[in-house]
């Protein structure tokens, strides 16, 4: 009984701000098979838990980012040899281009309070979920990681915000705690029913029968893939300070057409030209924005899915043996949780 009260103590804690979004559930999901792990996650006051993670054990904090004295019990240990690795996945995501107070506040000043506690609590590793986003893009151009993020040079909000972030740990934080930086491209897949903007365009589909879309595409990537890649950074001894997590570069109308195959459904998808889409964004923005809504699209957005950017994972492939599923097991696997739902 010793031997196992002492063996229990020692167990690894992984500590996921935002356990309840799309890549927190997914996390604590391919890490609840780890003997070794106990698994911590901070999740809003009113946050609900969602279904896939009822049956996965967890401790829960509840809390903000933006209160650092609500984020103090994520880091209490049962013995002073025990293990924290801290991932900080929660944020406010965006694809308006208008900066506010609170996105500021929960992006940036909330990633400091959890660098601050992490190097007060000597937590072994801490991981910061990024975006490919805080990368500058330029129209076909090959993107890859970078020792340092172009704020100005950036135009979205969220973009913007994720460069902030960044600069402030590779500047402020990195010789004093060891940090990863990780880059995910736009990520897809199941345990997501619709926050997620294409998500939501093949959950309409499958819903109505019918969905418009507009040329463009992006890399998108299976939130599995982006856990599993992290769960890695984990394990390894020696990792570099960035990682793009990526997959391959879709259109949307491929997309939505094997939604179309997947699902049987009768109706093709209406795709309209960029510029044609372009011209209704602006309008639909500022509607969106005073009517607090999330829109399906903006300026900025299609800006994004004009560009043709690619993201090569090499770096991962090499150093965490990152290797993404196929984009046709991850459609028929965030179908089917679309259909269930």
């Amino acid at each position: 009984m010793l031997y196992h009260i002492i063996k229990l103590n020692m167990k690894r804690i992984v500590v996921i701000t935002g356990i309840y979004g799309h890549l927190g559930q997914a996390l604590a999901i391919a890490l609840a098979n780890d003997e070794n792990t106990i698994i911590r996650g901070l999740a809003l006051p009113n946050e609900k838990m969602p279904e896939e993670l009822k049956n996965v054990p967890h401790e829960l904090i509840r809390g903000n980012v933006t209160d650092i004295n609500s984020l103090e019990p994520l880091f209490t240990r049962t013995s002073k040899e025990q293990d924290i690795y801290f991932v900080h996945a929660a944020g406010l995501i965006t694809i308006f281009k208008k900066m506010t107070d609170l996105l500021y506040n929960v992006n940036v000043n909330g990633t400091k309070n959890t660098l601050d506690l992490s190097l007060k609590y000597h937590v072994k590793r801490y991981i910061y979920i990024s975006s490919v986003d805080a990368f500058v893009a330029k129209k076909g151009a090959i993107i890859r990681e970078v020792e340092h993020f172009e704020v100005d040079k950036l135009k979205g909000a969220y973009a913007k915000l994720k460069a902030i972030a960044g600069n402030m740990i590779l500047d402020e934080y990195s010789d004093k705690l060891d940090t990863v930086i990780v880059h995910p491209s736009a990520i897809i897949g199941p345990y997501d029913k619709g926050h997620n903007l294409v998500i939501k365009l093949c959950a309409n589909y499958l819903k109505k029968g019918r969905v418009a879309g507009a040329t463009g595409g992006f890399d998108f990537v299976d939130v599995r893939d982006v856990a599993n890649g992290i769960i890695n950074i984990l394990d390894n001894k020696k990792v570099a300070r960035c990682y793009i997590l990526s997959n391959h570069y879709y259109t949307i109308k491929e997309l939505l057409y094997m939604t179309k195959d997947i699902a049987k459904l009768k109706h093709r998808p209406v795709i309209f030209p960029l510029f044609l889409a372009k011209l209704f964004a602006p309008f639909i923005e500022f509607f969106a924005w005073h009517m607090k809504k999330r829109p399906l699209f903006t300026p900025y957005a299609l800006r994004t899915i004009s560009l043709h950017t690619t993201y090569p994972h090499d770096r991962a492939k090499e150093d965490l043996d990152y290797v993404p599923r196929p984009i046709d097991v991850t459609m028929r696997d965030m179908i089917d949780y679309l259909e269930k739902k």
